[in-house]
């Protein structure tokens, strides 16, 4: 029989509850896969409707689920980010450099014509437990 690596589930009350059939992160291993996560607030599970503060508390809500699991933003090796406006590329990248600490993970950043209830970002991330 092949060797089949432990998977748990994540999912944390310090992130919004997913819109749908699927947890907030999935652990196989060393690895955390996220679910593309967007802007709403946990405490008020509101979206707010500037890109600016969605992309803030998407990070926020990324923090909190990579937390919850006992990884952080240094083990990033890949992060997705979708978007309604790519012309806030700058923006978005130096709210990214205030969470990575310094982290530069693989990425890739995408315009998309719609996301889910209306948001205007949604970010993904893998990160792996390395050796010290």
């Amino acid at each position: 029989m092949p060797y089949r690596k432990k998977r748990v589930n994540i999912l944390t009350p310090e992130c919004y509850a997913p819109p749908g059939p699927f947890v907030h992160a999935v652990v196989v291993g060393d690895t955390i896969y996220t679910t593309c996560l967007g802007g709403i607030d946990p405490k008020t599970n509101k979206l707010p409707d500037d890109l600016v503060t969605q992309t803030e508390q998407a990070f926020k809500n990324i923090e909190a689920v990579l937390k919850s699991a006992g990884f952080s933003y240094k083990e990033v090796v890949k992060a997705t980010i979708f978007t309604t406006d790519l012309s806030q590329y700058d923006m978005i990248n130096k709210v990214m450099e205030k969470y990575m600490e310094g982290n530069k993970p693989a990425r890739t950043a995408a315009e998309v014509s719609r996301l889910p209830l209306d948001m205007k970002i949604k970010i993904e991330v893998m990160a792996v437990k390395t050796s010290k």
